[in-house]
């Protein structure tokens, strides 16, 4: 009779061992996947630019004679935003 007590009381105390030992594994991962997710670049870089309309010069692009491959109209546009967000920084 004693030592079935001392079995159950076994059972027992090595059950809640691997209960405590899984609760904190678990919280170890729960918290390194939050520490993992880090913080959402475009918010952390600030990248977006308010344009005031305070001046705005005005942009007349000459006819590009030089060789090689022609400027696209994409690539143009690029640079001009480019150009008018420096005037802000």
């Amino acid at each position: 009779m004693v030592g079935l007590n001392k079995n159950i009381l076994r059972a027992i105390l090595i059950a809640s061992y691997i209960m405590l030992i899984a609760l904190i594994i678990s919280g170890f991962s729960v918290i390194f996947s939050y520490l993992n997710t880090g913080a959402d670049r475009s918010k952390m870089l600030h990248t977006e630019i308010k344009k005031v309309e305070q001046y705005l010069p005005k942009l007349d692009w000459q006819p590009l004679t030089n060789e090689g491959r022609p400027m696209d109209k994409e690539n143009l546009n690029a640079i001009q935003n480019d150009y008018l967000d420096a005037w802000y920084v």
